[in-house]
């Protein structure tokens, strides 16, 4: 995407000196009468066409980087989940959804024959829950 952004930017710089070319010519033209006004009319359209490609330009290079930014913001952060087991106790595992935390649970247990993770008890730890849970420890 970034490639993308830097080729508008390299399009947009040229348009701008095509632009300042234009002008130029719009102010300094050798012709006389009507020549004149339709050789002022030709740049000027040519100018408007070229102004109208930037404004494209422009709105494609906001929209990319309005989708950069929304999936920067988007990216999940991993939480603390809370669970059960089957036969009694609790732990906690850190993943970025529910049924990640179900699956890292379940992958790390895999291997015991008396801890095995119930899926319906997975929780978003909350602070005060986590304190509460510590605190039987103590």
């Amino acid at each position: 995407m970034n490639e993308v952004i830097k080729e508008i930017e390299k399009l947009i710089q040229e348009n701008k000196t095509r632009i300042a070319k234009i002008e130029d010519l719009i102010r300094t033209g050798s012709l006389e009468g009507d020549d004149k006004r339709q050789e002022k009319a030709y740049y000027t359209e040519q100018r408007k066409e070229l102004i109208g490609q930037n404004s494209a330009y422009l709105r494609t290079q906001i929209m990319i980087e309005a989708k950069i930014r929304n999936k920067k913001a988007r990216q999940l952060k991993n939480k603390e989940y809370i669970f059960n087991f089957e036969s009694g106790g609790w732990n906690t595992v850190h993943a970025k959804t529910v049924k990640g935390a179900i699956k890292i649970a379940n992958e790390k247990y895999k291997d015991s024959p008396s801890l095995n993770p119930d899926p319906s008890t997975f929780r978003l730890a909350t602070d005060k829950e986590l304190r509460f849970l510590g605190s039987l420890f103590w």
